[in-house]
C-alpha cells in the first residue's frame, strides 16, 4: 500500500505533551529556494508531540523530531520572507527575529561552455535584464559576453591586459571596463550610447589588477597597487579628476565598494597581512580592522550606508568583516576551506551572498538574510579560478567561473 505524504504529526498516543508553549530558537538553513524541498533544523523549546510546522501559513513535512529539535522539509512558496512557526498541543510558538526565513528564487543549471580563458572572469550589471562578463582571452585580448534579453553574445574588445580587468556601470546603458596594460598602465574603455569608445591611456604604474566603484552616475573611482605599494586612486568626478597618491604599503590587489552615492573606500591586503581601509569619509588617515588574509579581500555595498568584506584567512577559511552597527565593524569566521579570493553580491540590500572556489574545486555559496545566521550549499562544477559575481536585482544574479576546461561558465540565480 503507498504511504500518505505532505506534513505529518509527531504526535503518538504515547507522546506526553509540554506543559508550556513551544519558542524557535534558530533555523539551518535559514533560506532556501522557493521550489521547496529544504531540510531544515529547527531548534527551540517543549517541541514535544509537534503536529505542525508552518512557514507562514503553508505546512512542511515533519520529517523527525524531539522536545528540542524538529527537522522538516519546507514547503513551495512564492519569494517572500515568512516566520517558521512550531505547532503543539500546547500553543504555538510566537514570532521572533530567530523564526525568520527567506524564500529566494531556484538555482539554475549551469550554462556553457563558452569561449576559452587565459584569465578572469569579472562581471558587472547595470541593472535588469543585463549582465557583463569581461575575460583575457587566450590571444591576449581582452574579451566582453554579455547576455541582453536572454541572448548570449561575445565580441573581442583587443587591448593587451596584464591583469583581470575591472568594470563598473555607474548609469543604465553604462559600462565601464578598465586593465592593467602592457607598459603597466591603467586603460579605460567605455560602453555607451550603443558602442564602445576604444582604449584611452590613464597612465600610473600598476602592480597588480585594478578596482573600480561607482559612486554617483557622475563619478567613477579606480583603485590600484601602485610600483611603489601605495594605494593610488583614480578619479572622474568633477572634483577630482585624475591621480592621487592615498599612500600606505600594500600586500596584495584592492579591492572597492562605494556605500552611498558620496562615499567611497578601497580594502586592502597590508604590509602586516591585515586588513586596511581609506576611505573619502577619512581622508586624513587609514583605518585598521585586523583579520588576517590570505588573499586580496573582495568588497561590496548595496549602497544603503553598509559595507561587507570577504577575506580568505591564514586558516584557508571563509572570513567575513562588515561595518553593520557602525564603522568599527567587526570579523566573523563563516567557515569552509577555499582557494583563491572570494567575491559577493548584495542584491537587495538586505540578504548577503558570498562565493568561493572550495579546496574540493566546487562553487559553494554562503549566505545570509536580514542578519540571520549564515548557510552554506554545494553549487557543484569543477572550477579553477576565483568567481565573480553580479546581482541584476533583488531576485536575480549570475556567478562566473572558469572551468576545468578553461571555458567561461555561469550559474544564474533567478
Amino acid at each position: 500500500m503507498a504511504q500518505p505524504t505532505g506534513p505529518r504529526p509527531l504526535a503518538s498516543a504515547s507522546c506526553t505533551p509540554a506543559a508550556s508553549p513551544p519558542a524557535v530558537l534558530g533555523l539551518s538553513p535559514n533560506g532556501g529556494p522557493d521550489t521547496g524541498g529544504t531540510v531544515v533544523t529547527v531548534t527551540g523549546t517543549s517541541f514535544d508531540c509537534a503536529t505542525s510546522v508552518l512557514f507562514g501559513t503553508v505546512a512542511g513535512s515533519i520529517l523527525s523530531g524531539t522536545s528540542t529539535q524538529v527537522v522538516v522539509s519546507s514547503p513551495a512558496q512564492p519569494v517572500t520572507n515568512v516566520d517558521v512557526r512550531v505547532v503543539t498541543p500546547a500553543g504555538t510558538s510566537p514570532t521572533s527575529p530567530a523564526d525568520f526565513y527567506y524564500y529566494a528564487p531556484a538555482w539554475q543549471s549551469w550554462d556553457g561552455p563558452a569561449g576559452i580563458l587565459a584569465s578572469g572572469p569579472t562581471a558587472s550589471t547595470w541593472g535588469s535584464g543585463r549582465t557583463d562578463a569581461f575575460v583575457r582571452g587566450t590571444d591576449g585580448a581582452l574579451w566582453h559576453r554579455w547576455n541582453q534579453g536572454g541572448v548570449w553574445r561575445w565580441e573581442s574588445l583587443g587591448g593587451s591586459p596584464t591583469s583581470d580587468a575591472s568594470s563598473v556601470s555607474p548609469l543604465a546603458g553604462e559600462v565601464d571596463v578598465f586593465i592593467r596594460g602592457a607598459d603597466m598602465a591603467l586603460w579605460q574603455n567605455t560602453y555607451g550610447n550603443g558602442g564602445w569608445s576604444g582604449w584611452t591611456r590613464l597612465g600610473g604604474k600598476l602592480a597588480s589588477e585594478p578596482a573600480a566603484a561607482s559612486r554617483t552616475g557622475s563619478s567613477i573611482d579606480v583603485f590600484v597597487q601602485g610600483t611603489d605599494n601605495h594605494l593610488w586612486q583614480w578619479s572622474s568626478s568633477t572634483t577630482a579628476i585624475g591621480w592621487t597618491d592615498r599612500g600606505g604599503i600594500l600586500a596584495s590587489a584592492p579591492a572597492a565598494a562605494a556605500s552611498t552615492d558620496t562615499v567611497v573606500a578601497a580594502y586592502v591586503k597590508g604590509a602586516d597581512g591585515e586588513l586596511w581601509e581609506w576611505s573619502t569619509l577619512t581622508t586624513t588617515h587609514w583605518n585598521h580592522y585586523g583579520g588576517q588574509l590570505a588573499s586580496k579581500p573582495s568588497a561590496m555595498s548595496a549602497h544603503n550606508g553598509r559595507a561587507d568584506v570577504f577575506v580568505r584567512g591564514t586558516d584557508n577559511g571563509l572570513w567575513h568583516w562588515s561595518t553593520a552597527g557602525g564603522n568599527s565593524g567587526g570579523w566573523e569566521r563563516l567557515g569552509g576551506q577555499i582557494l583563491n579570493w572570494p567575491d559577493g553580491a548584495t542584491p537587495d540590500g538586505a540578504s548577503i551572498h558570498a562565493f568561493v572556489r572550495g579546496t574540493d574545486n566546487h562553487l559553494w555559496h554562503a549566505w545570509s538574510n536580514a542578519g540571520g545566521p549564515w548557510s552554506w550549499e554545494d553549487l557543484g562544477g569543477v572550477i579553477v579560478t576565483a568567481p565573480a559575481a553580479t546581482a541584476e536585482s533583488a531576485t536575480e544574479f549570475h556567478v562566473y567561473v572558469q572551468g576545468a576546461d578553461s571555458a567561461l561558465w555561469d550559474r544564474p540565480y533567478r
